[in-house]
Order: structure tokens, then sequence, then C-alpha cells
């Protein structure tokens, strides 16, 4: 008899790379519930990378029984077990990014990949509802006209998934088997940490690359040549100078292997200058960060100019961070600029740094 079970993954992390829990639901054909759990996990992660917005205001798990729960390590074999039951298909939505918080896992602890197959949800109501899906949440009211309970656990947003897929089959009176059997392109599959669906594949072990998508970005807007604003050519530019970016010199070890982080005040309007402080702090032992929270140091910056003042939100990650038990250190600018042996006027007088994106 053919199972279908329905999975969701949630993340403390800043970088969303590892879960903190693995809900799902087991059903028969017929998409009724035979069993459902929801597996809580410590992500063994430094209180640095920890995303304090998301434990705050959104995770359901309180820290400190995640920190409490087994690893994902010794959760492992159960969720292999869950993942790669006989006859059965892997259903979620938005799928992939659960499926990825799974292979960084099984990455980071050198366990065998966890082959199996799947659908989303989104390309099913995208193919009988010709439209782009909304959230979860929004489809569950859509098509359950009622509110979600428990929003944001695994178990629930797993259930949620089943129920609205029920609903949607049920409207089109078809049922899931016969669908997939009519549209073998709603089929993807994970395989030796590559998730693949249609024609598109996806390396969790390379890293990623926006490359392909130079066509998108945005160019600099009149006035904001030297500004740094999400989605456009430098942002683009700067990003990759921050992965790329090499140890110039070895004269320096100031701040040996910590994390830099520099008020919006100064990074937003200064791309020119923060290329070559991005370098400065490599050539110093150090690397630089845009999230602050997860820096080891934090620069304030002050601007004259108070069209280029406003209240950062760096620094209240770094207030919020401190307060939950990290200790990132608080520096000014002119402090930076005086553990680099340079001063301001000689940052803006030293040759531009010249980027460029290949492909």
């Amino acid at each position: 008899m053919k199972k279908y079970i329905a999975f969701d993954c949630e993340s403390i992390h800043i970088r969303h790379k590892y879960p903190c829990s693995f809900g799902y639901i087991k059903t028969n054909e017929n998409l009724n519930s035979l069993e459902q759990e929801d597996i809580i996990i410590n992500p063994k992660i430094s209180q640095t990378e920890y995303d304090y917005r998301v434990i705050k205001k959104i995770c359901p798990y309180s820290l400190k029984e995640i920190l409490q729960s087994p690893t994902f390590t010794q959760q492992y074999p159960k969720i292999k077990k869950i993942l790669t039951t006989p006859n059965a298909l892997i259903i979620g939505f938005q799928i992939n990014e659960d499926i990825k918080y799974i292979l960084n896992d099984c990455i980071r602890n050198n366990l065998e990949p966890i082959n199996f197959s799947f659908v989303d949800l989104r390309n099913i109501i995208y193919l009988l509802e010709k439209r782009k899906s909304k959230s979860l949440r929004e489809e569950y009211m859509f098509w359950l006209h009622r509110l979600p309970q428990n929003a944001h656990n695994s178990m629930s947003d797993a259930s949620m998934t089943i129920e609205v897929l029920n609903a949607i089959l049920a409207h089109h009176r078809i049922d899931l088997q016969s669908l997939i059997n009519a549209h073998h392109d709603l089929l993807g599959k994970v395989e030796n940490f590559v998730i693949t669906y249609k024609s598109n594949s996806i390396d969790i072990r390379l890293p990623k690359t926006k490359t392909k998508h130079r066509n998108r970005i945005k160019p600099n807007k009149s006035g904001q040549e030297n500004y740094i604003v999400k989605g456009s050519e430098n942002f683009c530019l700067f990003t990759h100078f921050l992965n790329t970016v090499t140890r110039q010199n070895d004269a320096n070890n100031i701040f040996n292997n910590q994390k830099i982080s520099i008020s919006l005040n100064y990074e937003h309007y200064n791309f020119k200058n923060m290329l070559k402080l991005v370098q400065l702090i490599t050539n110093a032992g150090g690397t630089y960060v845009k999230k602050a929270s997860t820096a080891d140091i934090f620069v304030t910056y002050n601007p004259l100019d108070e069209n280029h003042s406003a209240k950062c939100t760096k620094m209240e990650y770094v207030i919020e961070s401190n307060k939950n038990g990290t200790n990132i250190e608080i520096i000014d600018f002119e402090t930076l600029l005086s553990k680099l042996n340079i001063t301001e006027n000689q940052l803006n007088t030293m040759p531009d740094i010249e980027v460029e994106i290949q492909g």
C-alpha cells in the first residue's frame, strides 16, 4: 500500500543551515494519518550563530528545550528511517529548504546522504490552480476556512501540508497517485547530496553562486553610485568580494581570526571604502561579516552628514545578542582605523579596488 509522508523543519541558525526540529506525518494512500511526531534537535551551534529574532518571535520551542534535546547525529537513524520508508513518497511545502537543512547537517556530521523522491505542494498548486502559491498558512486559511494552530511547529506545518493537499485534490476530484501518474514531472529526487527537480539540480556540497542571475542585477541609481543597496550592482559586487577576498600580506595579525562588522551608517554609503576596509581587515587576520550578531567586534559610526544617519539595525542585533550571553566588543570607527594603522584621509585616497564577477 502506498504511503505519503509530509515533513517540515525549523531552524534557529543565523544562516538557516541546520534544523532544530523535524516534524512529520505519515498517511495511507487516502491521506489519512497513520502516525505523526515532532522531533526536536539540538543544532550544536555557538551563541554567535543564534538567530535571536527567530528564537524570540517565531520559534515555537524554547531555547532550553532545544538545547536539552538530542543532536542531529543522535536523531539521524530515526529521521533516515522515516524518509526512506518503503513505498513512500515525501511531501513538503517549499520542500527544497527543508531538504537542505537535512543534507547540510549530514555533511557537517560526516553522515551518509538520505535519498528519497519528493513532491512539492507548491508545484501541485501551480499545476491545478494555474497560480503561484501563497504561504502555507495563507493556503491553509484559503482552503480550510480557519486559522492555523501552533504556527511554525514542525509537526503542525506537516499536518497543514496534508490538509491543504487533501482539500485541493478533493476540489479537483483527483487522487494524488493519479495526478502523479499523469504528471511525472511533479516528482523530484534527492540523491547523493543533489536535489533534482525537472532539469534543475542543486548540489548541496557546492558553494552558492548567483552569477547565472547576473542579468537580474539592478544598476546603481543616480546619486547612489557609492551606496550598497540590496539587489544593486554594488551590493552584488560587495557580496562577491566578501566571498572571494584573500589575504595579501601577513604583516599585521591584529584581528587574529576575529569577525568584524561595521555600522550600516558607514557600510551603506561607502562602497569603495568598504572594499578597501574588507581587504585591510583580511590582511590583518580578520574576516568581515555583514551580520553583526555573528561578529566578534562591531564598529559604530556617527556621520557628520545627518542625511546619512539613521537608527542602525545592526546595533540593535548586537545589543540583543549581548543581552543573550554573547560578548561582542563594540568600538568606534576611529578605533578601527587606528588598529589598521591608517587615517580616514589615507583610506579615502587609497587606490580603488576593482571587482568583477566572471560568467
